[in-house]
């Protein structure tokens, strides 16, 4: 049988990952207005290709290999970094996250 400080430490756990749960999903949703939605489709598309082959050749895995295609952000903005907002927020998130996993 659980004793009452375990199961209180327990309860106020779960309070505290719904409440990081829902703060996570309003963030993500924040993350992705920013993003073109064809990027989006490219990128589920190069991760469903990704997944298909890669019994066959191991290298398709490499998301370090990602780019930002710059002509046609300096092409829609006129020369200015028109990601600059977008990337820094998703960088200052994966930070956060793995600032978090080492506490």
């Amino acid at each position: 049988m659980l004793s009452h400080q375990t199961v209180t430490s327990l309860c106020a756990h779960h309070i505290q990952c719904r409440a990081m749960s829902a703060s996570a999903d309003h963030n993500y949703n924040e993350l992705i207005t920013g993003i073109i939605s064809t990027d989006i489709e490219h990128w589920e598309y190069q991760i469903s290709k990704a997944e298909e082959n890669r019994l066959h050749d191991i290298t398709v895995m490499d998301i370090i290999g990602a780019v930002r295609p710059a002509d046609e952000c300096m092409a829609e903005s006129g020369g200015q970094n028109c990601a600059a907002g977008v990337i820094s927020q998703w960088i200052q998130l994966a930070v956060m996250i793995e600032e978090k996993q080492y506490v």
